[in-house]
């Protein structure tokens, strides 16, 4: 059997097409007068409920929730006329299900709440305007708008207010940055309330990201609440505090004593960092590592010296004793947890992501592992200030960051409290669950973190690694300058394992390779089966070798692009079909995934890019009046794995699931149905959830295996039917030295 690398520059394969387009206007739920009837007494009792306090909402300007009927969440659809003609502003969105006045009797549906500010006197006189019976709409055009509005409401603390496990009286408080325009007084007026009532604002440690304010704030829980009341707070809880799991199993003594490979003599140049609590100083891996301090003026904090040391043996050579490759490839420690952080500190938390954020502002690592965060599960209306930062970040670089998602996978369910931990809910990184095999038979090791991420960012987490379980624990190097290895499990180790293989892909096939090709690759290979849930693993188990994933067997060939394109625009991609196969069947897999930009400050709406992939298996079937060849179903979002917000297939599907930063999808069909088959791609960009003024390109990356099993020479027959594809042969040996 014949071992065939995969074949690049698909690309080459793409060129910029223009399609004819149009759409049915969507028939309004009620009628103006109907919506008008129902809202305007709505919207008077929410002006007589504005507070009059100008500590409060200083410039006289306040924040309602206007939420949509569930039928108007589409972008296309979005109320920008109404919020315009009303001299409002949109801050920000969240998701909420509700039942409907014209289906009282159904369950509760998918919608969205938009929180918009504005004047007292552009509230008065909206609600002037809904007061009149025959207003011209014309002259005041975009009112029209109210059809799509279900309720109006005031934002109140109990809107706003995220229990949570108590910490000290630290809390953390998120503000939205309102327009100088708007309200120039938002910033001074919210330090000047905070004083008034004694609460300690600690505004030089702030993270800010896309309007929102993060802010640490410390004081009794009656006047942090009473605080929260100020008109632009958009959240408040208490401070979670950093986790970062204990290194070892509680058998510490079990050290066995290994041999480790000769290092590289001469090590690929790619960037690869481990964020963790730092090295010991009697480490054996010093021939493999730089070393950086992200705070060099403060001291070690031995507690996790081990847990860092553990991580980069993960990274560096996989389960010890399993047999793996090590690294070709030097890695940097950075050290981002230290005295000043603590990971005990009330405030660690923000600490520790000013490290990192200063650490990955300041350097040009490709390859990256976070394994820490903050202890809390993600929620569906919110967006953790973690999460937010490093998704900030990585939109805007040429990085993969691999998360370990969280060991919580035993906590209460029901509650949400076994649901992944920041930032695992990134979809600009790789998040990675743990699994307690590299055997043939595995599943989810009960410590970790399930699924749902948010929507979009649905299928978290993106991947399952092997990190060890009692029993059948994950081996990394101990402290000592002998190598010795240790037992430990979590999904910190996991995170690491699975990375070491995107970098393996890197080293194999060379700089063709970039950070988010090799992410994408990951997905594309991982191991999955029909009744694995989603919710669980993700898209899959990462195969333990990084040769297979770059490689194809006889009948198969994998081909990947790597393309970009404009706003609006549409790219056709060519599958390198062969002409005349006309024997058996053939399966088409494909996975997309790209970078984008996000919008915190409105969670289901989270991304701002969406790549809408339609397939045309067949250039010559074309219906009567039609000038494009007729599509057929690939990609579709699947409804395993939802969270109860998004509890149904047919509410995903008509918004949501196009929003997701991965796709993947396989399909089997007729090889004779094949003739010059495409995929067409059309970038679509929103912001805030409405339409978007942006001139940025996407950068994608799509892989395809296309599988032929009775057509053994097809990776040749590609080759020589589209001689611009090239086999990306291996720059390094794949075989070598193991451990």
């Amino acid at each position: 059997m014949g071992m065939h690398y995969l074949i690049g520059h698909g690309e080459r394969l793409s060129e910029p097409i223009v399609l004819p387009h149009g759409g049915n206007k969507l028939k309004d739920i009620y009628t103006y007068e109907e919506s008008r009837e129902r809202l305007q007494p709505e919207l008077h009792a929410v002006i007589a409920n504005l507070p009059r306090n100008p500590e409060i909402a200083p410039d006289d300007v306040h924040v309602l929730q206007f939420v949509l009927h569930p039928k108007y969440l589409a972008k296309s659809y979005h109320p920008s006329g109404l919020i315009k003609m009303a001299n409002l502003s949109l801050i920000g969105s969240k998701p909420i299900r509700i039942t409907t006045s014209d289906a009282s009797g159904r369950d509760a549906r998918l919608s969205r709440t938009l929180l918009v500010a504005g004047h007292r006197q552009s509230l008065e006189r909206f609600d002037s305007l809904l007061q009149n019976p025959v207003l011209d709409r014309d002259e005041y055009s975009g009112i029209g708008d109210i059809v799509k509005i279900e309720r109006i409401s005031n934002y109140t603390l109990a809107d706003k207010y995220h229990p949570a496990p108590p910490n000290d009286d630290w809390y953390e408080l998120v503000l939205h940055q309102l327009d100088e325009g708007l309200a120039p007084d938002n910033i001074r007026g919210f330090l000047a309330f905070a004083k008034k009532l004694g609460v300690e604002v600690e505004d030089e440690m702030n993270f800010q990201s896309n309007g929102l304010l993060y802010l640490p704030v410390h004081g009794p829980e009656g006047s942090v609440k009473r605080l929260a009341e100020y008109t632009s707070v958009r959240a408040l809880r208490p401070m979670p505090r950093l986790k970062l799991e204990p290194i070892g199993t509680g058998v510490r003594a079990v050290r066995r004593s290994v041999e480790l490979p000769k290092p590289p003599d001469a090590p690929t140049s790619i960037d690869v960092a481990v964020l963790d609590g730092g090295l010991p100083s009697d480490n054996p891996i010093a021939p493999w590592v730089n070393y950086i301090k992200a705070n060099p003026d403060a001291d070690d904090d031995w507690r996790v010296l081990g847990h860092g040391l553990g991580v980069c043996s993960a990274l560096l050579f996989g389960n010890i004793g399993s047999g793996q490759q090590p690294l070709h490839t030097r890695i940097t420690a950075v050290r981002v947890l230290d005295s000043e952080t603590m990971y005990d500190d009330s405030i660690g938390m923000y600490k520790t992501l000013n490290n990192i954020e200063n650490v990955l502002e300041s350097y040009s690592f490709q390859y990256v592992n976070l394994s820490l965060g903050p202890d809390l599960p993600i929620e569906d209306d919110d967006v953790s200030v973690w999460t937010s930062v490093l998704d900030g970040l990585l939109s805007s670089r040429d990085m993969l960051l691999s998360v370990a998602v969280g060991n919580n996978g035993e906590l209460d369910a029901g509650s949400g409290n076994n649901r992944i931990e920041p930032p695992g809910d990134a979809v600009n990184a790789l998040c990675v669950g743990a699994c307690d095999s590299e055997n043939g038979y595995w599943t989810r090791a009960p410590y970790s973190a399930v699924g749902p991420g948010r929507s979009p960012g649905i299928v978290k987490p993106d991947l399952v690694a092997f990190g060890g379980i009692k029993d059948n624990e994950f081996m990394v190097l101990g402290p000592g300058t002998s190598p010795a290895a240790i037992p430990v499990m979590g999904t910190s180790f996991a995170a690491p394992n699975a990375l070491r293989q995107a970098i393996r892909i890197r080293e194999i096939c060379g700089p063709e390779i970039t950070p988010l090709l090799a992410k994408t690759l990951l997905i594309h290979a991982a191991e999955r089966r029909e009744n694995d849930d989603q919710r669980e693993v993700g898209w899959g188990r990462v195969p333990s070798d990084a040769t297979e994933i770059v490689t194809t067997s006889d009948g198969r060939a994998l081909i990947v692009y790597k393309g970009r394109i404009k706003p609006g625009k549409i790219i056709r991609a060519t599958i390198p079909v062969p002409p005349h196969l006309s024997q058996g069947k053939i399966e088409i897999a494909a996975t997309f995934s790209f970078i984008c930009k996000v919008d915190p400050q409105s969670p289901d709406s989270y991304t701002r890019s969406a790549l809408e992939v339609i397939f045309r298996p067949d250039a010559n079937r074309i219906d009567k009046g039609r000038r494009t060849p007729n599509s057929v179903p690939f990609f579709s979002v699947s409804a395993k794995g939802t969270s109860d917000l998004y509890s149904t297939e047919s509410e995903r599907r008509s918004d949501q699931g196009k929003w997701e930063t991965v796709l993947h999808a396989e399909k089997r069909c007729k090889a004779s149905t094949l003739v010059r088959p495409v995929l067409d791609i059309h970038y679509n960009a929103r912001e805030e959830g409405g339409g978007s003024h942006t001139s940025d390109e996407l950068e994608y990356a799509l892989a395809i295996t296309i599988s032929a099993p009775k057509i053994k020479n097809l990776h040749r027959l590609i080759l020589e039917e589209y001689p611009q594809l090239v086999s990306l042969e291996p720059v390094i040996n794949v075989d070598g030295g193991t451990i």
